[in-house]
Parts: structure tokens; C-alpha cells; sequence
């Protein structure tokens, strides 16, 4: 689940500016990436 979170956040923003959503911060979207290396020592790739 957290790899599909990954894609979304590293190519999501495109689809929620054509749905008219707001899309995430960076800081946001690092801040999540964080504690989930911290939690599930899950990495980006």
C-alpha cells in the first residue's frame, strides 16, 4: 500500500489539478516519507 502512496505522491499531481483537488506540499508530502521510514522503515525509491 505504501508503494501506491509513493506513486501517487511522486505522480498524482497532474491527475488532481485535472480533478480540481488540491494537491499536497512537498514539505507534506516528505513529512509522510518520514515517518514512514521511521514506522516501516519503508524508503523511496
Amino acid at each position: 500500500m505504501l508503494r501506491f502512496f509513493e506513486w501517487a505522491f511522486r505522480n498524482g499531481d497532474s491527475i488532481t489539478e485535472e480533478l480540481v483537488f488540491i494537491t499536497l506540499p512537498d514539505s507534506t508530502k516528505n513529512t509522510i516519507r518520514q515517518m514512514w521510514a521511521a514506522k516501516f522503515n519503508f524508503r523511496s525509491e
